[in-house]
């Protein structure tokens, strides 16, 4: 798991525990800490920098109103990302739509690219939020199976098989886009 080590010496769990108590300093620094990693999952889901902002806006000020519910202080990072999977669900339901992908230009490989990374996006965007999230952490994070185990509680087994069904679920998803 990775230790994060602020101002004085401090951990991230140091920091969750003071914003639990009330520091704004130390959520603060816990949200600027992992603001990279809101965005790039709400880049996965919502694509539009606008609805991104909204979500990361929606995120901060949620999880500051329900840090004092966060059980598993050391799950912070998992907790927030949560938090901005349904806030991202939220706007693409308020919407009703689904994020476009742009049509494909035979002779362009650049775009050939985008497009590709577009549907894989989109098929991220629709696996649940359990597998979603884990996708996002393992691929996207670079976190190991066992630091994901050990941040959401959950046996490496358990991490090892959701993994599995999410890739099968993406290739299935992806299978038609060829």
């Amino acid at each position: 798991m990775e230790i994060i080590i602020g101002k004085k010496g401090e951990t991230e769990l140091d920091r969750v525990i003071e914003a639990k108590n009330g520091s704004k300093e130390a959520f603060s620094e816990l949200i600027n800490e992992h603001k990279i990693e809101l965005y790039k999952l709400g880049k996965s889901i919502l694509r539009d920098d606008n609805d991104i902002a909204d979500a990361m806006q929606d995120t901060i000020y949620s999880a500051y109103k329900n840090i004092t519910t966060l059980r598993n202080t050391k799950g912070f990072k998992v907790w927030l990302l949560r938090i901005m999977t349904n806030k991202c669900n939220d706007i693409l339901r308020k919407k009703e739509k689904l994020v476009p992908v742009e049509t494909m230009k035979e002779d362009s490989f650049e775009e050939s690219y985008e497009v590709h990374n577009e549907h894989i996006y989109k098929a991220i965007g629709e696996l649940d939020d359990e597998l979603k999230i884990l996708v996002m952490l393992h691929y996207y994070e670079d976190m190991s199976v066992e630091d994901i185990s050990k941040s959401i509680k959950v046996p490496k087994g358990t991490i090892k098989s959701r993994l599995s069904r999410a890739r099968k679920k993406l290739y299935e998803s992806l299978k038609g886009e060829r």
